[in-house]
């Protein structure tokens, strides 16, 4: 199914105007995941407005939520348990210090951007360096900010005191970047927010472009007929409600970052990872699907760490 209309939202990537239909939900029928024909990026359109979105993750994020946010988010005090997630990140940590040869941890000024659980957060500050979180929710915040952590509610691509240039030696954005009305906005605010020679570290959920070329036809047929699209792709998590604006596979989210300036000098992609907060259904299901990401090599999600320039 092809576009006829000439779109007033263009591609963020590569700036073209013709898109062609992939998908779009029973839930949000109004809003349409095109691809656009020059550089098979992924968009939604029309983009949400910020009250569409806000009403979107107030809802989320409410003590009447069910599901993910609210188990992962209201319920878990991530400050008591900094030293497991400091495993988890540790080998990142350990190779952006090194990046920036630096041996005085104290002097690493680190910017989560979407704090979320508050996972990044929780391994930062017990790595050592200077930890702030910033994220458009209240509630998320005010649980934060309750277990300690110095974190700032607003919008990170408005002004935000406390935000100022070049005052980051890392800024990280995990899971975030699809979620931005304009990601090339939250690029442009990153690059200035970071010392020259900073370090950006992104990741998204990720689609391999060939594959979904290949499935998305049938697996919108699957959709018609059961009524229910999550699960039943392997990319489903990157179609989520109106909250995934943007659709990057690996390549695509390198071109994006180094069309900011950056120079991208790791990108991974990645196995699902568990949570203790996790269905028994959802382990299932992420170990049915890791074939899958090893014979692709496609990955979970992509995550890409680039530096400012000097």
């Amino acid at each position: 199914m092809e576009s006829k209309d000439i779109l007033t939202e263009c591609c963020f990537i590569c700036g073209s105007n013709l898109w062609k239909d992939v998908f779009s939900s029973k839930e949000y029928p109004e809003f349409v995941y095109k691809r656009c024909k020059q550089c098979k990026f992924i968009q939604l359109h029309p983009v949400p407005s910020d009250d569409q979105l806000r009403t979107f993750y107030e809802k989320a994020w409410s003590n009447s939520a069910r599901g993910a946010y609210k188990d992962r988010y209201l319920s878990l005090k991530v400050s008591n348990e900094k030293k497991r997630y400091l495993n988890w990140y540790y080998t990142e940590l350990s190779t952006i210090e090194n990046m920036l040869q630096s041996n005085a941890r104290e002097k690493i000024n680190f910017l989560d951007v979407g704090v979320g659980a508050g996972y990044m957060m929780a391994a930062v500050s017990e790595f050592g360096w200077n930890c702030v979180g910033v994220d458009i929710s209240e509630t998320g915040i005010s649980n934060l900010k309750g277990q300690g952590f110095n974190v700032i509610q607003g919008d990170f691509c408005s002004d935000i005191e406390g935000l100022n240039a070049d005052s980051f030696n890392v800024i990280h954005m995990n899971h975030v970047l699809e979620h931005f009305r304009d990601p090339n906005i939250a690029l442009s605010k990153v690059k200035s927010l970071l010392k020259p020679g900073g370090i950006i570290w992104v990741g998204v959920p990720s689609i391999d472009e060939l594959f979904f070329s290949l499935t998305y036809r049938p697996w919108n047929i699957l959709y018609k007929l059961s009524g229910s699209w999550n699960g039943l792709h392997p990319f489903f998590w990157c179609f989520a409600s109106i909250a995934h604006i943007s659709c990057y596979s690996a390549e695509l989210l390198k071109r994006h970052i180094e069309k900011h300036g950056f120079k991208v000098i790791y990108s991974k992609s990645s196995l699902p990872r568990f949570t203790r907060t996790q269905t028994w259904l959802k382990h299932l299901r992420s170990l049915a699907m890791t074939p899958f990401y090893l014979i692709t090599r496609s990955g979970w999600e992509v995550k890409v760490l680039a530096q400012k320039p000097k």
